[in-house]
């Protein structure tokens, strides 16, 4: 009986070699190794000076690689250069921009637009990552980004994921950090990292790092859990409803004249840690600039679909609320919608990769997102209005 299970063993172990073996040279299913490290604090990061490669979206792998800071972006110095205005970018996936290559870039196109009018040579520190909020973007602009000596700070803020994904009630994420609000003080809660999963993660981590299939599993079982957490909350969502309606929710309810409650309090947060990081930064003499990211809207169909659903809708409620939070926050600010709206009006060409249907089973918490992040095109858009914009800040501040 032991020769027959050791045999048994035997086969398993060579069945799994040899799978492992075939999915690392044919990536099927998108296999490859895992980018990722646990972090203490913020959940994850990128693992630092390792080369990459995405094919979510676009139709071909695009290589990417990461610094020695775990940024997806070329090496920096620590010590600015002289000469250099340095520029500091936080966000998301969209600034993180892994479904281009790095030359086509919103960040590497406006380096080169500015280069041809300023003084100085401008660089353009890339510090996004996928899923951050501003929860993530103030804990690394108060403890990693100031040792470069930035110049300036921009920061991209994503309606959809920055609002839901702010608080633990909407999140569909368990491993990530959050501000809760105690006597008007913000406190960062970090308990995750004490929690059986996250501390799964750290011991399994390593073999994610040597194994393409392992690397594979915990990836599909992660968007498994999420799925399920995601059909949990809505049914929990129409459990509660009086009466079902045909409505925009979430965020998009902000939108309108019946904003959901829940969304109202997730939204007020965003902009108090946004005023954090204008609060921050303001006695260092570093100027912040807050980049709204442009809702599906900005297509004629979507605007009249929305619009179906609810009459009140207003396609430009983020852009305007936000220029005035800024105005009074003594931060600058730059719209991307109707820079969308006007480039595809121009040509109808497409601006986002489409990674997957709109309004399929599960989506719901995510009405009103993309269908993917910007292609080369949409790149191109936000490289033009963000190099408008600076330099017209930069030229103004120095004439």
């Amino acid at each position: 009986m032991i020769a027959n299970l050791c045999i048994s063993l035997i086969g398993l172990m060579l069945v799994l070699a040899a799978l492992e073996g075939f999915l690392r040279v044919t990536h099927l299913f998108g296999a490859r190794i895992s980018w990722s490290v646990p972090d203490p604090v913020l959940g994850w990061r990128m693992e630092p000076s390792k080369k990459h490669w995405a094919a979510e979206e676009n139709s071909r792998r695009i290589p990417w690689q990461t610094n020695r800071f775990g940024y997806r972006d070329k090496d920096w110095t620590v010590r600015k250069p002289e000469g250099t205005f340095r520029i500091a970018v936080l966000g998301d996936s969209y600034v993180e921009a892994l479904q281009v290559v790095s030359d086509q870039t919103f960040l590497a196109l406006t380096e080169k637009k500015l280069s041809a009018v300023l003084r100085e040579r401008p660089e353009l520190m890339n510090f996004g990552r996928s899923a951050f909020t501003q929860t993530e973007e103030l804990w690394i602009l108060q403890n990693e980004v100031l040792q470069f000596s930035p110049d300036m700070v921009v920061v991209f803020f994503f309606p959809v994921n920055d609002i839901y994904e702010i608080a633990p009630e909407t999140s569909l994420d368990r491993i990530r950090p959050y501000y809760r609000l105690e006597a008007g003080n913000l406190i960062l809660d970090t308990s995750f990292n004490q929690t059986r999963t996250y501390r799964l993660k750290c011991l399994v981590n390593p073999l994610k790092h040597r194994s393409v299939l392992l690397s594979l599993l915990t990836e599909r079982f992660t968007v498994l859990r999420r799925q399920i957490d995601l059909e949990n909350k809505v049914k929990l969502q129409e459990k509660n409803a009086l009466e079902p309606t045909l409505t925009l929710e979430g965020y998009l309810s902000l939108c309108t004249q019946n904003p959901d409650p829940l969304y109202v309090r997730n939204y007020a947060l965003n902009k108090r840690l946004l005023a954090e990081m204008a609060a921050f930064l303001r006695p260092k003499g570093i100027p912040l600039l807050l980049v709204s990211i442009d809702l599906p809207s900005y297509l004629p169909g979507t605007e009249e679909k929305w619009l179906a659903l609810d009459p009140a809708f207003d396609s430009l409620f983020f852009e305007k609320d936000l220029a005035a939070f800024s105005k009074s926050e003594g931060i600058e600010f730059l719209g991307l919608q109707n820079s969308f709206r006007e480039a595809y009006s121009k040509n109808h060409e497409s601006l986002h990769w489409q990674k997957y249907e709109q309004n399929i089973p599960g989506k719901r918490m995510e009405t009103g997102g993309h269908t993917g992040h910007w292609n080369d095109a949409g790149h191109r858009v936000v490289a033009e209005a963000l190099s408008e914009k600076l330099e017209f800040l930069l030229t103004k501040s120095n004439p």
